[in-house]
């Protein structure tokens, strides 16, 4: 056992449980696909009346959105199957979103702007729009979204059924992501990768545990009975994330939240420069997992399980291959691909089904024959790589 342990070392292990630890949030990824449904409009249930027609009040703050505005609130007036009001709450733009919204408002008796009102101490601003268009809107069901949000002309009856159906108080999506920029590339679809790989949707669905929910701040569907109830967004007054905090504040009063795949119903163009995407996410990483430690944690882990990887990826010219015999692989490799392909000898050497004669024992000669260069393909995290890596080391994934 000595001898095992001597031939893995640590940056072995270390990547061996980074691969791990994201081996498991691909498999909970996977399962939540599965969960994250879309709805339609045909969808029937006993838990309302397909033929009512309800009263939405869509809750837009609006900063020097002049580029945004008219857009958003048109998209939200041409809804089908919905009584719709709009409410505006202008925080003292300096560019031409004031004369917008009063153009706009003066065509159509649906928008209404309401009054700006000096910010409190201890609020966020936004928050604080979004608290008074809560308190004057007449809706049953409160939308609250950003400017930049466009929306399909069935997204609010939509997202009603998908509530209903679902027999929650409070659901929300991730809008399809419009991207222009290589940042924005990068780092754009990690919204739904964090979503989906790290969300217990099974217990969100099951419990009323406020930790197991999720939501996103551009699409937050909540019936208002519930929102007064939960304390509205006074609950996070100085809170910049109200994704996370108001389906949070939902439960906590017995309410229950879900989240739906909402891409065909709405749209947003978040950022537009490199420097936008940096500070935006920059600034909502932290209070978005809510602890610096559990932060520097999924920074780790994803150095060495995602990054890491390609860097070693770009040494493979360096791999002259191995021999194998037996369980034991001699290999002339640059040193992150040598020690994996020695510990994953290891494990095969040591493995109960190594010495046994059952059906998995045919794993082991497949492992026999593997270049290092094949090792070297595992280091780059592909799903169908690391689901051999695990069958090779007898770990039965």
């Amino acid at each position: 056992m000595n001898e095992v342990a001597a031939t893995i070392s640590a940056p072995a292990i270390v990547m061996a449980v980074s691969l791990a630890c994201c081996a498991v949030a691909a498999a909970l990824g996977f399962v939540n696909l599965r969960r994250y449904r879309r709805f339609n409009l045909n969808e029937r249930s006993d838990h309302f009346d397909s033929n009512e027609v309800p009263h939405i009040s869509v809750c837009i703050p609006a900063r020097n959105e002049e580029l945004n505005i008219e857009a958003c609130v048109r998209s939200v007036l041409a809804n089908r199957g919905v009584n719709v009001e709009v409410l505006v709450y202008d925080d003292d733009s300096t560019d031409g979103t004031p004369r917008i919204l009063a153009a706009i408002s003066a065509q159509d008796g649906r928008v209404r702007c309401v009054d700006t009102q000096t910010l409190p101490m201890d609020w966020n601003g936004k928050q604080w729009g979004c608290e008074r268009m809560g308190q004057a809107s007449q809706g049953e069901w409160l939308l609250f979204t950003d400017a930049d949000v466009r929306l399909s002309t069935d997204c609010l009856r939509t997202t009603w059924i998908a509530a209903n159906a679902s027999k929650c108080d409070l659901i929300s999506t991730v809008p399809r992501q419009i991207i222009g920029t290589w940042m924005e590339d990068a780092i754009i679809p990690l919204i739904h990768f964090v979503l989906l790989s790290y969300l217990p949707m099974g217990q969100m669905r099951t419990t009323t545990l406020p930790a197991a929910s999720a939501g996103c701040g551009q699409f937050l569907f909540v019936r208002k009975s519930m929102w007064i109830r939960s304390g509205g967004h006074a609950a996070f007054r100085q809170s910049m994330h109200d994704g996370i905090k108001l389906p949070r504040a939902v439960r906590s009063v017995g309410g229950r939240t879900d989240l739906f795949d909402g891409t065909q119903l709405a749209e947003c163009r978040m950022y537009r420069t490199a420097g936008q995407v940096w500070r935006g996410f920059a600034k909502n990483a932290y209070e978005g997992l809510g602890s610096f430690a559990l932060l520097l944690f999924i920074t780790v882990i994803h150095i060495v399980g995602h990054v890491l990887p390609c860097l070693g990826a770009v040494h493979r010219s360096n791999c002259n291959g191995c021999n194998c015999a037996g369980n034991r692989c001699h290999c002339n490799c640059n040193s992150s691909a040598h020690d994996l392909c020695k510990a994953i000898s290891a494990l095969l050497a040591n493995s109960p089904s190594a010495s046994t004669g059952d059906s998995s024992a045919h794993h082991h000669s497949v492992a026999q024959s593997v270049a290092c260069e094949d090792w070297a393909q595992i280091l780059e995290g592909s799903r169908s790589d690391f689901a051999r890596f695990c069958v090779l080391a007898d770990l039965n994934w």
